[in-house]
């Protein structure tokens, strides 16, 4: 395995892990809006739900209790927008070709769509997705991003609730 592949997995390993993070970080922030000292209730109401459900949990909790409404619903959007990238890079089928020194990562996702037109209904499957290892890059600063908004968010809804 090259220093490149290397590279790129260690990428894809900390993008798992840091939005694990971030997703410990909503539920836990969703325990402080609902009010409950209680770990378990907590557990009880976000275990078998995915961040898309949890995030939109969040924004309503937010919104009843008015605290950071703003913030909240911005960090949901741009939670929301990662949660895709996140979910293609582990359940994506990945290749690699380099090209002039360029390494350049291709996703495949194994899905078929259909597509009506003027003309009927158009079948689509697979679709590709290039990324360089610049793009994994930015993805683990935007999730870094998300945490240092969520973690004083955590702080400041301990001290208000």
């Amino acid at each position: 395995m090259t220093d490149k592949e290397q590279y790129f997995y260690s990428q894809i390993g900390l993008i798992t892990v840091e939005f694990s993070n971030l997703e410990n970080h909503i539920r836990e922030l969703i325990g402080l809006l609902i009010n409950s000292d209680d770990e378990f209730i907590n557990l009880l109401l976000t275990e078998d739900n995915g961040i898309y459900q949890n995030l939109k949990l969040l924004v309503k909790l937010s919104r009843y209790r008015h605290i950071e409404e703003d913030k909240i619903q911005l960090l949901h959007n741009t939670i929301d927008k990662l949660r895709i990238n996140r979910n293609l890079f582990i359940h994506g089928l990945w290749s690699k070709f380099e090209e002039n020194g360029q390494m350049t990562f291709v996703c495949e996702v194994k899905k078929i769509e259909f597509k009506k037109g003027k003309y009927g209904v158009t079948t689509y499957m697979n679709k590709f997705f290039d990324f360089k290892i610049e793009d994994f890059e930015k993805e683990i600063g935007q999730i870094r991003d998300c945490l240092n908004i969520i973690k004083p968010l955590i702080d400041e809804v301990e001290n208000q609730v």
